[in-house]
Formats: C-alpha cells, sequence, structure tokens
C-alpha cells in the first residue's frame, strides 16, 4: 500500500482563511442596503419638508405631506423625518415609496395646514 505525503501543514490554514475572507465578503455585500441615499430636512416659515438624494442627486422633493389631500407641512423635525427615512427605507426595499394617510396616523406626525398666496 502507498503512503500518502503529508503536506507542511502550512498550506490548510491558509486556505481556509481565504475562503473565510471571501465568504465575509460576499455575504457583507449581500447583507449591505444600497448605500448613497441621503435625507436632507428643511424649515420654512409654515412648517418642515425633506429632500430624498441618492448618491448626491435629487430624487425626491417633499415641499409639502404625502399622503393627504391639501396643503400641509410637518409641525416639527421628527416627522419629517420619520416620514423621509420610511421613503428611505422603502426604496432601498425596491417597494413602493408611497405614503399613505395610514402611514400619517400609524406614525402620530403632526401636520398643519398652509395657506398659498392667493387663495382663501
Amino acid at each position: 500500500m502507498k503512503k500518502l505525503k503529508r503536506s507542511s501543514g502550512f498550506v490548510g490554514p491558509i486556505a481556509v482563511l481565504i475562503a473565510s475572507i471571501a465568504i465575509l465578503w460576499a455575504l457583507g455585500i449581500l447583507l449591505t442596503k444600497e448605500p448613497g441615499f441621503n435625507l436632507k430636512l428643511d424649515e420654512d416659515q409654515s412648517g418642515w419638508s425633506y429632500s430624498v438624494f441618492f448618491h448626491e442627486k435629487l430624487m425626491i422633493k417633499q415641499r409639502y405631506v404625502p399622503g393627504v389631500s391639501g396643503t400641509y407641512k410637518f409641525e416639527n423635525k421628527e416627522g419629517a423625518e420619520a416620514i423621509g427615512m420610511l421613503v428611505i427605507h422603502r426604496l432601498q426595499e425596491k417597494t413602493n415609496p408611497r405614503i399613505t394617510a395610514a402611514d400619517l396616523t400609524g406614525m402620530r406626525i403632526k401636520i398643519r395646514r398652509v395657506a398659498l398666496l392667493g387663495t382663501d
């Protein structure tokens, strides 16, 4: 019977290390959400709004509260931020980013009616 030669014992651990690094790298790519989304919050005299950027390119400029009829602004920064982050989450999940009245009420978002110039 022929005896098998034993390797030096150095190649096996290196191969395992390289394979482990490759697996972790691949998992990191698969588990990472779409990078590059940013949220910018703006305040004016009538309330808060948000803009969504993807790789520094403007995708959505939401001057008024979405999901309700009429012209409303977010009462506070937290509300604008919460809805903006929900939009980004939906974009990352590749689902419809549309905001509904149910989203607003479920998240207890405070809004205020805005009087537009030239109307009344």
